[in-house]
This record gives C-alpha cells, structure tokens and sequence, in this order.
C-alpha cells in the first residue's frame, strides 16, 4: 500500500546568486502516528507530522540546499518560525498539512531561504516602530 504524500510550496532564495525569489514545490511521504511517535523529538505528544519534519525531510531527502532553522524542537525558543498559508507559526509545534506553503518570516530580512537576519531587541523595536510610522504615512498621504 503506498503512502499519501504531503504538498508543500517552500520559498527559496538566496540573495547571493538569485535575482527574484522563488517557491518549489516538493511531495514528502505522510508519517503514520506510529512513525511520527518514534521519531526522536520532545514533542511526541502530537504523535503527528510537524512542519519542522517535513523541512527535515526535503533537508535530508530531497534537496540539501534547503536552508531553514531550529534550535529547541519543543516550542520554546521560536527559532523556527515561519510563515505557513499566511500564519506565523513556529514549525516544530505545527502540525503539517497537505497543500502547505512555507515562507519565511515577514518584514525582515532573508539570509537564504527560511533563515532570517537575527535582529536585537531594539532592533526588532526600531524596525516596527519605522514600519509602522512608514505606514501612518501612506494612510494620511504625508510625504
């Protein structure tokens, strides 16, 4: 019996080499509860495919000029958000669906594919506060 496979549309771009950024869709084999169980990871009480596995999978698989990041694997840290059909999300907590489109983070900036530039927290302050004024402008036409 074959598997169902997952869908998955993933930005890549890697401002060094490529002019436009891109989406390549990939097909990754679904993980049956009892194969998500035994993979080795804290989250096991989700006993399903996570987006993080699935980028594991093309990492591994298919295609290892696949850049994204992950540090804790258990939804602490939120170094592996992402943004997945249009919602931030931390991909090590999210569960994967089929037709999913993964993006990197919005507003900052793309080191390569899914990996975004680290920002300080006031750094991360200046930006929003700068984003949001450039913002109040366009909405009042002030120039």
């Amino acid at each position: 019996m074959s598997k169902e496979n997952i869908k998955v549309k993933v930005f890549r771009f890697n401002p060094a080499k490529d002019k436009e950024p891109r989406f390549q869709t990939y097909e990754v084999p679904r993980l049956s509860d009892e194969e998500a169980m035994t993979k080795a990871t804290i989250m096991n009480e989700l006993h399903s495919q996570t987006v993080l596995d699935v980028l594991d999978h093309i990492f591994q698989n298919i295609d290892p000029t696949l850049s994204y990041y992950c540090s804790c694997r258990r939804g602490e840290c939120g170094a592996c958000g992402a943004v997945v059909n249009g919602e931030t999300v931390r991909s090590c907590v999210t569960l994967a669906k089929d037709e999913m489109t993964i993006e990197p983070l919005q507003h900052l900036q793309v080191v390569k594919d899914l990996v975004v530039k680290e920002y300080s927290a006031r750094e991360l302050f200046s930006l929003a506060r700068t984003n949001t004024l450039n913002l109040l402008k366009k909405a009042y036409k002030f120039t």
